[in-house]
């Protein structure tokens, strides 16, 4: 699993590489990310999704527990520049009641800050 990620001020920008977040993906980037909450003293979690146009169940049950881990300790998941296929998803889903959504990385830092 490919993934470009910073951290500045407790929040992690995490950048998926991979056109996909499946079944067989979703341990390694869920192993990655966890190191680098536990390691860096992450709060709050940015997911940029722009290279990601196919997302499965297990995708998204990644993405919830890591939302959960962080909420328990007043932290929060965003995702920002998704594609049109995971816009669909998180609509049909309605995981975009779940997740704030953000076109754009700056917009979702700038949200997290406030």
């Amino acid at each position: 699993m490919e993934i470009a990620e910073r951290t500045s001020n407790g929040v992690a920008v995490i950048e998926i590489k991979n056109p996909e977040l499946n079944y067989s993906l979703c341990h390694e980037f869920q192993r990655q990310v966890t190191e680098i909450l536990d390691s860096q003293n992450v709060h709050s979690l940015v997911v940029n999704l722009k290279h990601v146009v196919f997302l499965d169940s297990m995708g998204i049950g990644t993405l919830i527990t890591l939302r959960n881990r962080l909420l328990k300790d007043g932290g929060a998941v965003v995702l920002c520049e998704l594609t049109d296929q995971i816009k669909r998803v998180m609509d049909i889903s309605s995981l975009n009641k779940v997740f704030n959504l953000y076109d754009a990385e700056a917009e979702a830092l700038e949200a997290l800050e406030q």
